[in-house]
């Protein structure tokens, strides 16, 4: 009898703990905590984020959702400036509804930005804005020569309203001030922009040295497009 008694105290001490008669439901020495989930999930805590889209301009490869491309267009890009301008409009035509873009164009001081009803901005790929674009772009014309800055036209690119981008594309054929790397440095001090250059034709080695600096410290990638290149498909 005093075994029975032993055993039926036991298995009531057990309806007890798992019953619910025990906070939390558990035994004690059970963690009671539960797992959480963040403000904004809803319910599946694990599920990764969705990855950007993709962006390609001359064979550099990225993946963001705002996009400004800085291209050169000084005298010495004369006769390979038209294979920018080709690959500038299919870069933009490739990109999705849920990306943004600007273009800047720099030779001296002043750069040249893409406008859109009457806007400088990131503005949303659509067919009338990429239209618009393309137009713009294929009516650019050469500047006379003078010296390359780039400085103001990547002080505009991570200024851009709706900015800042996540990716800027820096394409010159030659060698832009030493000063470049510091004003890029201060632009991006955060260094939450990935800036990939582009060497384009002309192969200098003081302007290869200059823009590998430049991506390197801006988490980009560096690319020499050489002319047996040019008119091929950078897909």
């Amino acid at each position: 009898m005093t075994n029975a008694r032993g055993v039926l105290w036991f298995v009531i001490v057990l309806s007890a703990w798992y019953g619910g008669g025990c906070e939390g439901g558990s035994p004690p020495g059970t963690p009671t905590t539960q797992p959480t989930v963040a403000a904004g999930d809803h319910g599946d805590a694990l599920s990764p984020p969705a990855r950007p889209p993709e962006v390609r301009f001359f064979g550099v490869a990225d993946r963001a959702t705002k996009v400004v491309y800085v291209c050169d267009r000084s005298a010495s890009m004369a006769t390979t400036f038209p294979y920018v301008q080709a690959e500038l409009v299919r870069s933009i035509n490739e990109l999705n509804p849920t990306q943004r873009f600007h273009v800047i164009f720099f030779f001296d001081v002043k750069p040249m930005e893409l406008r859109i009803a009457d806007k400088t901005q990131l503005h949303p790929v659509s067919p009338e804005n990429n239209k618009a674009a393309k137009m713009w772009v294929e009516d650019i014309m050469g500047s006379p020569p003078m010296p390359t800055d780039a400085r103001p036209a990547l002080e505009r690119a991570f200024k851009v309203a709706g900015g800042p981008p996540e990716v800027i594309f820096l394409l010159t054929d030659g060698l832009l001030p030493e000063e470049t790397v510091k004003r890029v440095a201060d632009l991006n001090a955060g260094r939450k922009v990935r800036v990939h250059t582009i060497l384009f034709v002309d192969r200098m080695p003081e302007a290869e040295k200059l823009l590998r600096v430049i991506t390197r410290e801006n988490g980009g990638k560096f690319r020499f497009v050489d002319e047996d290149e040019l008119g091929g498909d950078y897909r």
